[in-house]
């Protein structure tokens, strides 16, 4: 794949500053054609890839080159690139893939590293404790604290969510309808995490459908209804796995620590 990419870049170059078109034309079209049925693309090679298509779409000449259909099947390959670092990312930690689903591929996908010391910021759900609204409770080990961040405070409706949530108390009990509160973290550890655009969605996880008694509505398959709000997406977030899979008490931990140097923001 790095030949080929390296091809192309040569051949684009060569072409724009008047080479033999015919033969570069053609050229360029079969690499093309080959990158995007080629095998998987790192990370590194989807950027150069960018970069290529950038060039191609920014002239005119070439342009009648590398029609709309091969750029799509190059855009397409840079996505598929994107969603194979997502997700390794939740193989490796074994968290739920479905979570891709609030990925938008469109923009880049990478891995990175939280330093110790580094703010950031997250729309918090609550849960009623002794009468008021907190991040955790100590007695359970519950917290609302999750694993998706920004760096700064934005709109939560541009990274995927709803501003409205079921509130409870500790022991799941409905209490009514709430508003997130943006709280901001000062990292008390290092932390591995993916970077990512959200996608524009219909948010309906956080707040379900409920009789006048408060229980649940179900489906047909016994599933809980939730009440979908269109969120429009767009802002960088920011995941960090708080442990591995299943390993529910170290989850809990690092939540529960963070939870308890959460700051207003």
């Amino acid at each position: 794949m790095d030949y080929l990419i390296q091809q192309l870049s040569s051949d684009v170059h060569a072409f724009k500053t008047g080479g033999n078109a015919k033969f570069l034309s053609d050229r360029i079209k079969d690499t093309v054609y080959k990158i995007s049925e080629g095998c998987r693309m790192t990370h590194n090679q989807a950027r150069k890839l960018e970069f290529i298509l950038h060039e191609i779409s920014s002239d005119q000449a070439l342009k009648w080159v590398v029609y709309d259909d091969l750029k799509r099947k190059l855009r397409d390959s840079i996505y598929r690139a994107r969603e194979e670092v997502a997700s390794s990312f939740y193989a490796y930690w074994g968290k739920d893939p479905s979570q891709m689903n609030g990925i938008n591929f469109k923009h880049d996908v990478y891995i990175g590293m939280i330093t110790k010391g580094t703010t950031l910021y997250q729309w918090c759900k609550a849960i009623i404790v002794n009468g008021k609204a907190s991040l955790y409770d100590e007695k359970t080990n519950i917290s609302t604290v999750g694993e998706y961040f920004c760096f700064s405070k934005v709109p939560q409706e541009q990274l995927g969510l709803s501003p409205y949530y079921d509130l409870t108390d500790v022991s799941g009990k409905f209490l009514g309808t709430a508003k997130r509160e943006c709280y901001k973290f000062c990292f008390p550890f290092d932390a591995e995490c993916m970077l990512s655009a959200a996608r524009g969605t219909y948010d309906n996880w956080n707040n379900m459908q409920r009789y006048a008694s408060g229980k649940l509505k179900r489906n047909s398959l016994g599933r809980p209804q939730g009440m979908p709000l269109w969120t429009v997406g767009g802002q960088q977030q920011v995941y960090i796995p708080l442990g591995f899979g299943d390993d529910i008490k170290n989850k809990k931990r690092l939540a529960i620590e963070l939870a308890k140097i959460a700051q207003p923001a």
